[in-house]
């Protein structure tokens, strides 16, 4: 019998929830504990432009399994 697989659900960025840059400064704290409990990924924008997303490290190690992510290892010194 062959095992059925689920694809997760892609998350679509308009599907995000959004912060401003300036209001993710100023309450971190209430976003990184939305994200590391909750689970919910955030979007950032600066100028209505979105700049970066704020995934809890279990969902950031998932993404970067995935071959498809597009996805490159860093290290602090910059891209491979």
């Amino acid at each position: 019998m062959a095992r059925r697989e689920f694809k997760k659900p892609r998350i679509k960025i308009e599907d995000l929830d959004t912060a401003a840059a300036t209001d993710a400064k100023n309450h971190f704290g209430e976003l990184l504990h939305r994200v590391v409990y909750s689970r919910i990924p955030v979007l950032v924008e600066r100028h209505g432009q979105p700049v970066a997303v704020l995934v809890d490290i279990d969902q950031y190690l998932e993404l970067m399994k995935n071959p498809r992510s597009g996805g490159k290892k860093i290290t602090l010194a910059g891209p491979d």
